[in-house]
C-alpha cells in the first residue's frame, strides 16, 4: 500500500499539472504610452508609421487585454462593430472625407477587425496582419495619393469587411484561445515597436 505521504504528494502533483493554464496578458511595460520617434518600422511585412500607430496602439492593447478568458467569443458583438466600421468607411468614402476614414480606424476598430480575422483560425499572425492592413490604408488616405487610389483602397476594405462578416457569423470559438493568440501577436509587435520606434 502506498504511504499516506506518497498519496498526498501524488494528489498535489496531479492538481498542479492538471490545472488549467493561465491566460496570457499583455506585458505590463506595453500598457503605457510611448515617447515615439518620427520613424517607420516593419510590422509583419508592411512599413508602418510609428507615430500613426502609437495614436491607436494603447486603446488596441487595452481592448485585447480586456477580452474574456472563459466561454466563447461574442461574435454577434463583433459583427455589430464591424457593421459600424463599414458604414463609417462607406459614408466617408462617398464624400471623399479622407480625414474621416483615418479617424474611423481607431484602436478599438483594429481590435475588432483583428478579433474577426483571428476567429477564422487560418491566418498566420492574424492580429499583426490586420494592423498592417489597416495602417496601410491609413497611410494611403493620409498621403498625397490621388482621390481615385484612396477610394479604391477604401472600397476594397469595405468589401473585405463584408466578406469577413459572412465568414465568422456562425462561428463560436473559445474565447481564451483567441485572446491568447492575439496577446501573443501584440506582445511581439510591442517588442518590435520598442526596438524600432523609441530610439
Amino acid at each position: 500500500m502506498p504511504s499516506l505521504l506518497f498519496r498526498s504528494v501524488l494528489v498535489l502533483l496531479l492538481a498542479v499539472f492538471s490545472a488549467p493554464s493561465m491566460a496570457a496578458d499583455m506585458q505590463g511595460s506595453c500598457m503605457v504610452s510611448f515617447n515615439i520617434k518620427n520613424k517607420t518600422f516593419i510590422n509583419g511585412v508592411t512599413p508602418v508609421s510609428c507615430q500613426a500607430l502609437e495614436s491607436r496602439r494603447l486603446a488596441l492593447f487595452q481592448q485585447v487585454n480586456a477580452m474574456p478568458t472563459t466561454g466563447n467569443v461574442d461574435v454577434s458583438g463583433a459583427l455589430q462593430k464591424l457593421d459600424s466600421l463599414q458604414a463609417k468607411l462607406k459614408a466617408s468614402n462617398a464624400s471623399s472625407d479622407w480625414a474621416g476614414i483615418s479617424m474611423a480606424i481607431t484602436g478599438n476598430a483594429m481590435a475588432t477587425y483583428a478579433l474577426g480575422v483571428c476567429v477564422l483560425g487560418d491566418v498566420p499572425d492574424c492580429a499583426i496582419a490586420v494592423v498592417s492592413k489597416l495602417m496601410s490604408m491609413v497611410s494611403l488616405v493620409d498621403s498625397a495619393a490621388s482621390a481615385s487610389d484612396k477610394s479604391k483602397a477604401v472600397q476594397q476594405m469595405t468589401t473585405d469587411i463584408a466578406n469577413l462578416r459572412k465568414a465568422i457569423e456562425a462561428l463560436q470559438p473559445p474565447a481564451a484561445a483567441i485572446r491568447n493568440r492575439m496577446v501573443d501577436d501584440f506582445n511581439g509587435m510591442c517588442a518590435n515597436i520598442k526596438t524600432h520606434c523609441l530610439n
